[in-house]
């Protein structure tokens, strides 16, 4: 008696502890509904972050543009060599300006990754033709 009633409960919490099938799958169910959550959360911040970046350097690559044009308006009125001397640099300027533009609309947001590396070397070549224009400027103030 006393060995059927052990074996009893032993049966009973074992059968109590054990999850069935059905249970398995909905858990597993919950944890991909969970996971695809997360997933899509993170995919939205990322398209968020490239569409903010963008327009920030869209408008650091406008804001160039305008410098650059303010620029040529300050030299118009200026001698012939003085022209002759800012003319190509001012090209070289507007071009990179243009380049790194058309490099921007074109890319295609792939993998977060490569968009990070993009954003870094983007950042970079903007904040140099930001430079090239202020010592362009400096130099023709001297």
């Amino acid at each position: 008696m006393r060995i059927l009633t052990i074996i009893s409960l032993f049966l009973v919490i074992a059968l109590t502890s054990c999850t069935t099938p059905s249970e398995k799958v909905e858990d597993a169910e919950n944890k991909v509904k969970n996971a695809d959550k997360e997933l899509e959360k993170a995919k939205e911040a990322y398209l968020e972050d490239v569409k903010k970046s963008k327009a920030e350097a869209l408008d650091r690559l406008v804001k160039h543009q305008q410098e650059v044009i303010a620029f040529k308006e300050k030299i118009a009125v200026e001698k012939q060599e003085i022209k002759d001397k800012y003319t190509q640099k001012i090209t070289e300027l507007e071009e990179k300006n243009q380049k790194i533009k058309e490099r921007l609309e074109n890319y295609q947001t792939d993998d977060e990754n490569q968009w990070k590396n993009f954003k870094k070397e983007l950042n970079h070549d903007i904040e140099e033709i930001g430079k090239a224009i202020k010592n362009l400027t400096v130099t023709s103030a001297q």
